[in-house]
């Protein structure tokens, strides 16, 4: 199970939209049982507008529940399962992905998300119209908070999805999350990912330092689960929050990383108001618990280990 054929080398970099027919869709998945069906199932009922589905790589990283079990009721013949004995992270299962898929253009989605509609994919690959365009974002949304904690959370999305659509017309690295990238064939074939874990910041600022362009589709949406309760805040945090961020990447960047993160005062400040504004209590709270934090944020992202930072209840 999992072997398939490696095709030929993509098409150049300089390939006009009528020519993108050949859409590779990756998902890594780590024990991802309980929502990797309805994925499978929502990709396939995708409208095909000027494209054409060639594969679904699914990469299951050391899983051990029944995520390929649940994948396998799927009957299509475009699924492929690589069935990764060993949890290695999800850079890891990148690369293998990079070598391994066939299509002009590579669509990337975490194991856990939903799609927002049938034109997500027509969505993320209308902006390859531009020849220097080699990297494409979708709209990664939380569900509906439910709880007063998973409500607090949603309150730094709120000031995440005001710099994702403000700044820079809304092409910045905010705009680029691991959850739903696109990318041209032959730049993913390029890239020689680091054992990171800002993977997609990686790949977005390797982007821009090579002279190509980034675009965000607010258009595309995906959804995603919010974490329920501190320990799985905290793990995302010490992941991803700017200052950890740019603590693993400045090494290949340098202060690209930094310029990137930088947010106008004025306009941070109006962002963060408008979040206290809807939610006094809950906002309050997690700014409280972010402070409180942030003295460890780098030490704790530089050492980081690969099973902490799994957050149990965004799954």
């Amino acid at each position: 199970m999992g072997a398939y054929k490696v095709l030929e080398e993509n098409e150049p970099y300089h390939t006009k939209m009528k020519q993108l027919k050949n859409i590779s869709i990756g998902i890594s998945a780590y024990n991802e049982g309980k929502n990797i069906k309805k994925l499978l199932d929502e990709i396939l009922n995708q409208e095909k507008n000027r494209w054409r589905l060639s594969e679904i790589l699914i990469y299951c990283d050391g899983c051990s529940d029944n995520t390929i079990n649940q994948a396998q009721t799927v009957k299509n013949s475009l699924i492929k399962i690589i069935d990764g004995k060993k949890r290695m992270g999800k850079t890891y299962r990148l690369k293998q992905m990079f070598e391994q898929f066939s299509g002009e253009i590579l669509i990337m989605f975490d194991g856990d998300i939903e799609l927002g509609d049938k034109n997500v994919v027509t969505n993320l690959i209308k902006p390859f119209r531009n020849k220097n365009v080699m990297l494409v974002g979708g709209n990664s949304k939380p569900f509906t908070p439910r709880t007063f904690f998973e409500r607090s959370v949603y309150s730094t999305f709120s000031v995440f999805y005001d710099s994702r659509l403000k700044i820079n017309g809304g092409n910045n690295i905010f705009g680029c999350t691991g959850s739903v990238l696109a990318t041209r064939g032959n730049f993913a074939k390029s890239l020689n990912l680091p054992d990171l874990i800002n993977e997609d910041a990686y790949i977005y600022l390797k982007c821009l330092s090579r002279g190509f362009q980034f675009k965000y589709v607010d258009k595309a949406i995906v959804y995603y689960k919010l974490p329920t309760n501190l320990k799985d805040y905290l793990r995302q945090l010490f992941r991803s929050d700017p200052r950890a961020v740019t603590e693993e990447l400045e090494t290949y960047f340098g202060q690209l990383v930094e310029s990137e993160f930088n947010r106008p005062p004025k306009f941070y400040i109006r962002a963060v108001a408008k979040a206290l504004l809807k939610n006094p209590t809950g906002a309050s709270f997690i700014a409280i618990v972010n402070v409180l934090c942030k003295p460890f944020i780098k030490k704790i992202s530089k050492n980081y280990k690969l099973t902490w930072f799994t957050a149990i209840s965004t799954h």
